[in-house]
């Protein structure tokens, strides 16, 4: 290989290079950028969870809630249970975030609950044969919680009333 030869090719690896930086430069900025998003969309989030109890009581149904919010009813759900102290919002909420599997950790923070009540939920709910479990693959020693087919059948029949009364009756025994 000549000079010539030599000195192209370090040019096109030095242009390369210069490409990859400024990919790379783009890319991290990007990621950035939506790092800040997603806190933005989790403080919305937050906002509307604390707003949710008083639009509720003020006569305001969930479906209108969710539409003009612009979030899904199951998010209204989850949502509701962050700050509610009503039994059935929080066994609801537990249920459906089982839908997207989940370790009791990583449910509980979603719905920005505790480990123990999420636990116990989880627990309940897995002697009722509405959840599974699976141990991660790659971590090998923890839980992931899956929604069952039972449990989707009462996510299907989820009634407030009844949950509420059904939690109830579970402290009274």
């Amino acid at each position: 290989m000549g000079e010539e030869e030599r000195s192209v090719l370090q040019q096109r690896e030095k242009a390369r290079g210069a490409l990859r930086a400024l990919y790379l430069g783009e890319a991290a900025s990007i990621g950035r950028q939506r790092a800040i998003a997603l806190r933005e969309i989790d403080e919305q989030l937050d906002k509307l969870a604390r707003l949710l109890p008083n639009a509720v009581d003020a006569g305001i149904g969930l479906a209108e809630i969710a539409r003009v919010a612009g979030v899904s009813r199951p998010t209204l759900y989850q949502l509701k249970a962050r700050y509610s102290d009503n039994p059935g919002d929080v066994r609801l909420a537990v249920l459906q975030a089982t839908l997207e599997r989940g370790t009791t950790r990583e449910i509980a923070v979603r719905l920005s609950r505790s480990v123990d009540e999420v636990g116990g939920l989880l627990r309940e709910f897995e002697d009722s044969g509405w959840v599974g479990w699976d141990v991660d693959d790659d971590d090998g020693n923890e839980v992931v919680w899956y929604l069952g087919l039972e449990g989707l059948v009462a996510l299907e029949r989820w009634t407030f009333a009844d949950a509420t009364e059904e939690a109830d009756s579970q402290h009274e025994r």
